[in-house]
């Protein structure tokens, strides 16, 4: 019924009504072609919208450019503010009432003018993503003198600064795990019900990753307590 080469190169002839022939791709091939690719930008926007955020708060700086075109491709609707203190306020108050938030900003001064903002969601609980445009990553592994840089080769000191006001930190510079950290670090936002920094290079946002990862949803419970410790408090109320 298939020829040897048929069914060497993976495709298979069909008799259809002894008269004529169909070519159908074997069921690997049609496997392998089936994953969906999605920029790494796109991939971190979808997640946002899952958490029910509609509205993307920042301001517009030069290494979070290309970036920012991917916002409204993704069902979000942009909010410019006048400085990112304003921006992390306003996220602040989007998060109290729609239960979550992102906003961005660019690296270096963009970032740091946030952090005050970033410090009253941390003390109150509020969960909110900080999204900071990274410069490329080759300027960060070389070293390089960039824009907002301290001028001393080192990229690392403002996400330092951030981790003492944030649930969670990371910054994408490998695309492997691109979707996990975006993962890891907004389930610990949800979970914690605090604030979270993810960087993200001029560069990395417009890569390529697997879109699977979407099909399973962001952790939104609660982790149960300690059933030992919840007895012994409740025996003392």
């Amino acid at each position: 019924m298939f020829s040897s080469e048929a069914k060497t190169q993976g495709i298979y002839w069909l008799n259809v009504d002894d008269s004529e022939l169909k070519m159908c791709r074997s069921k690997q091939q049609n496997k392998s072609n089936a994953i969906p690719q999605i920029k790494i930008g796109d991939y971190l926007f979808k997640r946002l919208h899952e958490l029910g955020i509609r509205s993307v708060f920042g301001v517009p700086g030069d290494y979070e450019l290309a970036l920012l075109d991917l916002v409204e491709d993704n069902e979000l609707s942009w909010k410019g503010n006048p400085n990112e203190l304003v921006a992390s306020y306003a996220a602040d108050g989007y998060a109290r009432v729609n239960g979550a938030a992102a906003f961005i900003t660019t690296f270096g001064p963009g970032e740091l003018s946030a952090y005050c903002g970033m410090a009253g969601q941390y003390a109150e609980f509020v969960p909110v993503v900080h999204v900071v445009g990274y410069p490329t990553v080759n300027a960060v592994r070389s070293k390089a003198i960039m824009h907002h840089s301290l001028g001393n080769g080192e990229f690392s000191m403002y996400q330092e600064m951030a981790k003492h006001i944030t649930a969670a930190t990371t910054v994408i510079d490998h695309v492997p795990s691109a979707a996990s950290e975006i993962d890891r670090v907004l389930n610990t936002m949800m979970r914690e019900s605090r604030p979270v920094y993810i960087g993200l290079s001029v560069d990395m946002a417009y890569e390529t990753i697997s879109g699977t990862p979407l099909d399973m949803p962001i952790v939104r419970s609660l982790p149960l307590n300690d059933p030992v410790l919840e007895a012994n408090v409740i025996s003392q109320i």
